[in-house]
């Protein structure tokens, strides 16, 4: 998803527009611009101002490359962000018209903005992966030897992960902990992040593994789109008997110049309010899962 490495998010190889966003706008633009010429066929293309259609050019619309845009889009970043990218930067609306159509402020509208062009910038660096495959297939843990990691991913990458799924499941925090990087990062992606072991300690880790919370969970590691990620599996505690489903996808940047043996985490990135990507990694795993909305509140 090019989720830097993803269910499989990279935008790696992929051209970029002035703004650095991975060309993914300028590549949804292409869309807009001919499904609008397709709706006014008395377009005047005397004018400068106005957009003229490449000659030649293959329908955008059936391009894989337009849909890889598009999917990587979704998967990439949370409802909020997303959308203020595609009215803003695809479709042309102004900070206030965006404002307007979401009811918020301009200033909100220039934050998501902000950490939107910032996910989509950092999915080019040189870290990331190379791009997922055309076909969009998924394959699950079986399709990736134990041991083995994704392409581009720093050495110790496929260890590091299992090692933080078996601490996890073992509910220790402080083995959580001593995974990180002293100043590494984890965000639960369109709602807080937090940096530093006792940030990451109190919030999302013991939010999800703490004494006090109502669910049970327990991971499980699968290949996606040629990544691996963590899958958290969610029960409540008063009802110990009731199947659990996905409610979270997990996933994990290594520190890169480590020995095997010493690698740390960089980043990790919770996708518990983020459904299309539930719904794209559990459901192309043929897994049950269930969604969570947008936000905390």
């Amino acid at each position: 998803m090019s989720v830097e490495t993803t269910p499989a998010v990279s935008l790696a190889g992929m051209e970029s527009d002035s703004a650095g966003l991975g060309g993914i706008p300028h590549r949804l633009r292409q869309v807009r611009r001919d499904f609008l010429l397709a709706l006014d066929t008395t377009a005047d293309f005397s004018t400068p101002e106005m957009d003229r259609p490449d000659d030649g050019a293959a329908d955008p619309l059936t391009a894989l490359a337009v849909e890889a845009a598009l999917r990587r889009l979704v998967l990439l970043l949370p409802p909020r962000e997303r959308v203020c990218v595609v009215l803003k930067d695809v479709f042309g609306y102004s900070l206030a018209e965006t404002a307007d159509v979401l009811e918020t402020s301009a200033g909100a509208v220039k934050s998501a903005l902000h950490r939107g062009r910032s996910t989509l910038a950092a999915a080019q660096e040189p870290s990331s992966r190379a791009d997922s495959p055309a076909d969009g297939s998924a394959r699950s843990s079986a399709g990736t030897p134990a041991g083995s990691s994704a392409a581009g991913a720093p050495a110790g990458h496929a260890d590091l992960l299992r090692r933080l799924a078996d601490a996890f499941n073992s509910y220790d925090i402080e083995s959580m902990v001593s995974l990180f990087l002293a100043n590494g990062r984890t965000e639960v992606v369109g709602n807080v992040s937090e940096t530093g072991h006792e940030e990451i300690r109190t919030g999302s880790l013991d939010h999800t593994f703490g004494p006090d919370a109502p669910e049970s969970y327990r991971a499980t590691v699968h290949a996606f789109d040629g990544e691996e990620v963590i899958l958290l599996w969610e029960r409540p505690k008063d009802s110990p008997h009731a199947a659990d489903v996905v409610a979270d996808v997990v996933r994990m940047r290594a520190a890169d110049g480590c020995q095997d043996e010493d690698t740390l985490i960089r980043e990790l990135r919770w996708y518990y309010f983020c459904p299309e990507l539930l719904a794209e990694v559990a459901g192309g795993l043929g897994l049950p899962f269930k969604t969570n909305g947008v936000s905390y509140f």
